[in-house]
């Protein structure tokens, strides 16, 4: 929690053009889940041969997807089916338009703050290196400082952007899927949240030795850093004394642990996504046998279901980016 009101801290000396880009990441977030309702109109006339017009006005502000079949009967009633359809399809391409506009636009905002904070903490870093340069950097190795000027404030940089887009980004989308998804059908969705529990726990888990290993990682580069520096600075002294065999066996050996662990670290994050993606096929596949019960007997609408595995696919993705969020987050906190 400390690694991140730091990083706050120097995110929020560019709060203008952050604004902006928090700004863009909320409106491609509501654009996203203003897609979600739009196929059932869409679905409701193509699998269907006609529409149900005896659908009255909805009593409840919460109802949203009464609220949306009501509307689109207006229009069918006022303009006919075939025009109808079109307005829903042009409704359709302008609200994914504005998703990736804002998408971009959000994206291109935040190039300028992480760019700019990496610039500020590397600043920070050399500036302190030139007011400790006569105690000797407080006993730190040269190699551990040139570390942590290059690669550590690099791994601050990613996780600047996978924060921003899982504070203000995932979680509106999440929320707003869920709604949508409550709206549709109450037993459906406490089905899924079941299923979805289990995933988190599964994916919860690869996490608990990632911040471990991760500082463990930054401390064998360290290392491997000072070795080269000291050889470099005394390499006559080496050849003189006659050990360079010791040196040369210091070095592999810290070579082949950074090379371990490198390997442990890197099979826990290349794991995330794929199992992320494996297990939210299979509840797919259990939510469509679940599902075609429910249209089978007739307890829920064929278009409905189509948009309630729309905003459940809507849930599953930023929950993946949630998963690789806090992997890396996790990582820029061990730099």
């Amino acid at each position: 929690m400390q690694d991140i009101k730091q990083l706050v801290h120097y995110l929020l000396r560019y709060k203008g053009t952050l604004s902006l880009s928090i700004f863009c990441h909320v409106l491609m977030a509501v654009f996203t889940v203003i897609s979600i309702p739009l196929v059932i109109p869409f679905f409701q006339l193509l699998f269907t041969d006609s529409v149900d017009k005896t659908i009255s006005k909805p009593d409840s502000i919460l109802k949203i997807i009464d609220w949306l079949k009501y509307y689109f009967i207006q229009v069918i009633e006022s303009q006919g089916t075939s025009k109808a359809l079109m307005l829903v399809c042009g409704l359709i391409v302008i609200t994914f338009f504005f998703k990736n506009l804002f998408r971009y636009l959000a994206m291109f905002f935040m190039v300028s703050v992480r760019s700019s904070t990496v610039r500020d903490l590397r600043s920070r870093l050399y500036s302190r290196y030139l007011e400790n340069a006569v105690r000797k950097q407080n006993g730190q190795k040269r190699g551990d400082l040139i570390a942590r000027i290059i690669s550590d404030v690099q791994e601050v940089e990613w996780s600047i952007l996978r924060f921003i887009d899982a504070i203000f980004k995932s979680p509106i989308v999440i929320i707003g899927s869920i709604l949508i998804m409550l709206s549709i059908n109450v037993n459906l969705t406490l089905f899924v949240f079941i299923l979805m529990a289990f995933t988190t726990i599964v994916i919860g888990s690869l996490s608990r030795t990632l911040k471990k290993q991760s500082m463990s990682l930054q401390q064998k580069l360290s290392k491997m850093t000072s070795i080269v520096d000291e050889t470099i600075d005394g390499a006559l002294l080496i050849k003189v004394f006659r050990v360079s065999d010791y040196w040369k066996s210091r070095f592999e050996r810290l070579n082949e642990s950074f090379r371990n662990t490198l390997n442990r670290v890197s099979w826990r994050q290349d794991l995330s996504s794929p199992l992320s993606e494996f297990l939210g096929v299979s509840l797919v596949v259990v939510l469509l046998w679940y599902g075609s019960q429910l249209v089978l007997n007739g307890s829920m609408a064929s278009e409905d279901f189509f948009a309630f595995i729309f905003a459940f696919y809507n849930v599953i993705e930023p929950s993946k980016s949630f998963a690789t969020a806090y992997y890396n987050v996790r990582k820029g906190s061990a730099a």
